[in-house]
């Protein structure tokens, strides 16, 4: 898993080597790599991976993994909050989702009316949608339930807790978050 990854950071790292990275956020290759993709991306796949049958994996998701590892991982996820393209700062939200959660709780908010579209994928459908419908899901239904994770529970424990109901997630209330950084969703 861990050469994947590298060999992943390092495509990465030529594709998006043309933007800056300041050396005191990211000083090695690795990390600057990560930090490229996840600054230049332009569509928001909402999970770690996609495709018919979830066979294509999400390099930016395996980006924000490798830098939840580094240990300024909370100074590197609020930079690209402002550095990142917005497709970039939705995924920069999901990494300060398990760094820092007060000032992820701070930080979305400044999403709830923005109305810039990007592209989207989820599974295999594409579209246009605007940031504040993914942050915060605007869809309601009398039938499911916004999925809203509390500290330290998976979208596993919530879908076992709510016995087989239905849900809708987005970033906000941590479903996002938690299918961007745990790409084995389901297999617990």
């Amino acid at each position: 898993m861990k050469t994947k990854l590298l060999q992943l950071l390092a495509v990465s790292f030529v594709f998006t080597g043309c933007a800056t990275v300041p050396d005191d956020i990211a000083p090695d290759d690795f990390t600057r790599g990560a930090y490229r993709q996840i600054q230049n991306e332009t569509v928001w796949i909402d999970g770690a991976v996609y495709g018919f049958a979830g066979e294509l994996e999400n390099r930016t998701a395996t980006a924000v993994r490798f830098l939840l590892s580094q240990e300024n991982a909370d100074a590197i996820f609020l930079r690209l909050l402002t550095d990142a393209k917005p497709a970039g700062q939705l995924y920069a939200l999901c990494g300060l989702y398990y760094v820092d959660r007060e000032r992820f709780d701070k930080e979305v908010e400044a999403f709830r009316h923005d109305t810039r579209e990007i592209e989207t994928t989820s599974a295999d459908v594409t579209g246009r949608d605007k940031l504040c419908d993914i942050v915060f899901c605007p869809f309601e239904d009398s039938q499911t339930e916004r999925i809203v994770l509390k500290r330290g529970e998976s979208l596993q424990q919530w879908f076992l807790a709510h016995k087989g109901e239905m849900g809708y997630g987005d970033i906000s209330g941590g479903a996002d978050p938690e299918r961007i950084v745990n790409p084995n969703f389901g297999e617990e």
